[in-house]
């Protein structure tokens, strides 16, 4: 078992010696505000598909906090006010400096740096910095941009927001499911990733052959 270098909320966070940072399902859960049986059952499903990195505690990575965080708070029928807090939280900190505040964890010097070494550490500090910003501005740009991609673009659209623009009539997912296989648009959904669990954005041909209506 690898060394958890973390000093608070070790049965929740877990730092490797490598770096790697980790986060409990149940403190995700906590974070979120969402129901324990959710959470699990969206692991579960990004489990079977390889797609979440677990460690042997089943902790989730940061990578698939980031996941976690996106779908809860944009995916979902009814996101928690939580889950969109805390996905504003790790688009402008990112989720591992989430789990390595959270977790305590600071790295530690063995000596004094010379006025050299100290001058290249700040260097590196900067271009971490800056790799950091850039990586915050193309993930704030991808969030920003996930209700134009889809929802606006008169491509795909979402059953919520074809419910809040046509309340008068019934939508589900019943007859989209049928028509997407028969015009072989299959439905997609924000993360890119479409299973029979996920809300699901169904393409501006699909709405008019079932609701005619013409986006």
């Amino acid at each position: 078992m690898d060394k958890n270098l973390a000093t608070i909320n070790k049965d929740d966070f877990t730092i490797t010696e490598t770096g790697e940072a980790f986060i409990s399902q149940r403190k995700l859960s906590s974070i979120l505000g969402m129901n324990k049986n959710a959470i699990n059952d969206w692991i579960r499903r990004k489990a079977d598909l390889r797609q979440l990195n677990l460690n042997e505690n089943k902790q989730l990575s940061a990578k698939a906090l980031e996941m976690a965080g996106g779908y809860f708070a944009f995916d979902v029928d009814n996101p928690t006010e939580q889950a969109k807090e805390f996905y504003r939280t790790i688009a402008k900190a990112g989720a591992k400096a989430f789990i390595y505040h959270e977790a305590g964890y600071e790295l530690s010097a063995t000596k004094i740096p010379t006025p050299l070494e100290a001058a290249e550490q700040q260097l590196q500090k900067a271009a971490d910095l800056v790799r950091v910003i850039k990586e915050n501005v193309q993930l704030g740009e991808q969030v920003n941009t996930l209700e134009v991609d889809h929802d606006k673009s008169g491509e795909y659209v979402s059953v919520k927001r074809m419910r809040e623009l046509f309340p008068e009539k019934d939508i589900s997912n019943k007859g989209l499911i049928g028509a997407s296989k028969e015009l072989d648009l299959p439905p997609t959904s924000y993360d890119g990733i479409y299973d029979a669990h996920c809300p699901a954005l169904y393409h501006k041909d699909v709405w008019y052959m079932v609701y005619g209506i013409t986006i």
